[in-house]
């Protein structure tokens, strides 16, 4: 009979775990404090945190980040921007942590690209966002083409601006 010693669990091994998942929450929360008040949906900085907690932190932090996130507001930390989890905005919250998530896996299988590369899927992330959002507010509201109106077109133009920023940073900082 072989004996298999079990990895001792430190505090500093618990920590360097659990300290990037509480800063992609905390990220995720201040932008969403970082808003235009439009309705239904709010414009926030959200978005640009997503991409860049995703291309950071990897699915895992991304994932926990966001459940940690969600699991906070859903609790009733003043964390959404739009209000409970299952209003107007709920699908634009889950799609952040499934478009960070997805992120994360891309550059744990495949590396990061270069920049064209990285904009593209940073453009396919918001786009995700946009998918979950745009169908969670279609199916509250009943009317897919109002729900495109409010959900998704007062937004291109930030979010374009917001995919650029985290390109440009991501392409610059991500590789080291």
């Amino acid at each position: 009979m072989k004996l298999v010693a079990t990895p001792r669990v430190t505090l500093a091994g618990q920590a360097a775990w659990l300290l990037p998942i509480a800063a992609g929450a905390a990220a995720l929360a201040i932008a969403a404090q970082i808003r235009i008040p439009f309705w239904p949906v709010p414009m926030t900085m959200q978005v640009l945190a997503v991409l860049l907690i995703g291309w950071f932190g990897g699915m895992r932090t991304a994932l926990g980040s966001g459940a940690l996130y969600l699991g906070l507001g859903a609790a009733g930390l003043p964390f959404f921007a739009g209000g409970a989890l299952f209003g107007p905005t709920g699908g634009y919250l889950v799609g952040f942590v499934l478009a960070a998530a997805a992120l994360g896996a891309w550059r744990e299988r495949c590396g990061v690209p270069g920049l064209a590369g990285i904009a593209a899927l940073n453009l396919a992330a918001t786009g995700l966002i946009y998918a979950l959002g745009w169908g969670w507010l279609a199916a509250i509201t009943g009317d897919p083409a109002a729900a495109f109106a409010a959900g998704v077109v007062p937004f291109l133009l930030g979010d374009a601006l917001k995919i650029a920023v985290a390109s440009l940073v991501v392409a610059r900082f991500a590789r080291r």
